[in-house]
């Protein structure tokens, strides 16, 4: 291990440095004081399993691994803990100063169906959907909820940041409702997090009020339940679910409160970032974005510069809606069932506040539906209304698509990126 405070580089066109840091202001920090000069940047949850670190450690090989964690160690990589010295370099290079390369940012996707995978991404591509704040307009203050190494946690560091305006960090580690009473203390005006997260949020009996401006929703199918519901709690608010993924960068926002997004998107993009449709998947155009994954080269974009999403989206009129992912799919008998599309069924129930549809093997059918539900009522009769949402299932849904048991709970799972925890736990 390095003494702390050195920060030891080769030439900048060839150093890969990683970070794995606790604290999001090191992160934040650390970025600063690496950009321009390293010549890939890997930001790594502090949250991340030990297999998985050493997984992405391995596939990434970089020269420099800078850490708060003094247990860290790592074959083949310098490992330097953080110090104030550190600090001070990001602060001296807050300037405009000369940049040896042009960096490439390095984020992990969330693993939410399978392996973490690794992915670049220029400064251009990042910021693409950065907005500047508009000149006489009191300064918006984003709160932080997403784990800042992640692609959106970095979307709200630079819209709060590169935007103009305040990032406000709350500790992570902290419940929810702690985090949110500080964002409330520090009179936080928008906030970004998933669907599944904003439900949470709603759920939280004792949080503050927070006078939001913007809410935006993202990683996640936005449904018309959880956006009426935060219509009604948030009255004063621009609500917006943004489309973006690790691999795509962002791709559109969608502000009309609705969920899905308009056809017209497809003929005239209007934040310009183009968007196509072929055979039910979702594909954004994205030069900024290498277009491989790190490590294992395998590519996600084609020789046009459309990166596959492996969403799988369908019109109804006028209006593009997501089905669900690609590769989260059940497979029933043969027969593909996305699992947000029974979610979705159940959260319009008023008596279900969260779902969660996964599977379990099945010898007879490969895979076995089964389900999750959090009660709206905590002091329900959790088997009457597990039978009562079944029933309604069978009503509307085929038979091989009816859940074959759903379980009250009193908490939906989710990861690190704010997402269900999809996997059969």
């Amino acid at each position: 291990m390095a003494a702390s405070g050195q920060v030891p580089l080769r030439d900048g066109r060839s150093s890969k440095v990683a970070l794995s840091l606790g604290d999001p202001a090191k992160v934040i920090l650390g970025l600063i004081a690496l950009d321009g000069i390293a010549s890939r940047i890997l930001l790594l949850s502090p949250g991340m399993v030990s297999s998985e670190f050493d997984g992405l450690i391995s596939e990434f090989d970089p020269d420099l691994i800078v850490t708060d964690n003094k247990a860290l160690q790592s074959e083949g990589a310098v490992v330097t803990l953080w110090s104030e010295e550190i600090a001070s370099v990001a602060e001296r290079r807050s300037a405009p100063r000369p940049r040896i390369c042009s960096t490439q940012w390095v984020f992990a996707t969330s693993g939410t169906t399978g392996r973490p995978k690794l992915v670049e991404h220029s400064f251009a591509s990042l910021s693409r959907a950065t907005r500047p704040s508009k000149p006489g307009v009191e300064t918006v203050r984003w709160g932080q909820l997403y784990e800042i190494t992640r692609f959106a946690g970095i979307q709200v560091m630079l819209q709060g940041l590169a935007g103009g305006g305040a990032l406000l960090l709350p500790n992570r580690i902290s419940s929810l409702s702690a985090q949110l009473r500080l964002l409330a203390e520090w009179r936080c005006t928008a906030l970004s997090a998933t669907p599944t997260l904003w439900r949470k949020i709603l759920l939280t009996g004792d949080r503050p009020k927070l006078d939001l401006r913007q809410i935006t929703l993202g990683g996640e199918i936005a449904d018309d339940a959880v956006l009426t519901a935060l219509k009604r709690e948030f009255t004063d608010a621009r609500i917006t679910h943004v489309y973006a993924s690790t691999e795509a960068g962002a791709a559109l926002a969608v502000h009309d409160g609705r969920a899905g997004f308009p056809e017209s998107y497809l003929r005239n993009p209007p934040s310009g970032i183009v968007i196509k449709i072929n055979d039910a998947r979702l594909y954004v155009h994205n030069h900024d974005v290498t277009g491989k994954y790190l490590g294992s080269g395998q590519s996600f974009r084609d020789e046009d510069g459309f990166v596959d999403t492996g969403d799988i989206v369908e019109q109804r009129g006028d209006r593009i809606f997501f089905r669900g992912r690609s590769n989260g799919a059940i497979n029933v008998g043969g027969n593909k069932l996305f699992p947000e599309e029974i979610e979705r069924i159940l959260l319009e129930q008023p008596t279900v506040s969260e779902a969660r549809i996964f599977s379990r093997p099945s010898p007879i059918t490969g895979q076995l539906v089964v389900g999750e539900i959090v009660p709206a009522d905590p002091a329900s009769d959790h088997k009457a209304l597990a039978a009562e949402l079944l029933n309604l299932c069978r009503s509307r849904l085929p038979r091989w698509q009816v859940p074959a048991t759903l379980r009250v709970v009193a908490e939906i799972r989710s990861n690190a990126a704010g997402k269900i925890e999809r996997s059969s736990l």
